[in-house]
């Protein structure tokens, strides 16, 4: 369901999978210099237990002059199955990016589908020294939504991401005011992030 990455495969995975679907993928970018810890807290799921009945009929009728072909399908409905997931717990890693690709909105097939149309997420750090946890915020993400995780005058932030528009890639380091949180935006070329140790090209 989620999965650590890179910025380079963010273009190869939207490649290989339809727009609808690339659309509904969250992502948590992490900008400070030590991991962030996120549990994503239990989700209701639906899934389809049982085919639905199928039903067909033809007949035939009416004499030489008035005849007629009679066609009749029906479908019935199909039992669905309400079921909780497991609290999720994952780390990003320092200047990482992380994304999340929630159930699809169809229960055909054997698949499950969100009862809800979000999934409620808790961003944590760990404080130095201890292995205590320090909040840093609760957040409800709808499926194409995303967080990148800042500090800023010395106070760590969760910002909500610009959403991602139509056939563009998703910038997963700029926040809804448009303004980038990119750690490694004024890294010089050829020159390697003390941090994550990425090199700028």
């Amino acid at each position: 369901m989620a999965e650590n990455i890179n910025d380079d495969a963010v273009d190869d995975y939207e490649s290989e999978d339809e727009e609808t679907k690339a659309n509904r993928t969250m992502f948590v970018s992490n900008g400070l210099d030590q991991k962030v810890l996120i549990e994503i807290k239990p989700a209701n799921l639906t899934k389809q237990v049982e085919l639905r009945d199928h039903h067909m009929a033809i007949g035939a009728g009416g004499g030489p002059l008035d005849a007629h072909l009679k066609l009749e399908m029906s479908r019935g409905g199909a039992a669905l199955e309400m079921y909780k997931t497991e609290l999720q717990l994952q780390t990003v890693a320092p200047h990482a990016t992380w994304r999340i690709r929630p159930p699809g909105k169809s229960v055909r097939k054997g698949k499950s589908a969100l009862s809800e149309e979000t999934l409620q997420i808790v961003v944590s750090i760990e404080e130095a020294g201890t292995s205590d946890r320090l909040e840093l915020g609760h957040c409800l993400l709808a499926p194409g939504e995303g967080v990148v995780v800042v500090e800023i005058n010395g106070e760590r932030i969760v910002e909500q991401l610009q959403k991602k528009r139509v056939f563009r890639s998703q910038k997963m380091w700029v926040n809804n005011q448009g303004v980038s949180r990119d750690p490694h935006q004024d890294l010089k070329p050829r020159r390697r992030c003390n941090v994550c140790r990425f090199m700028q090209l």
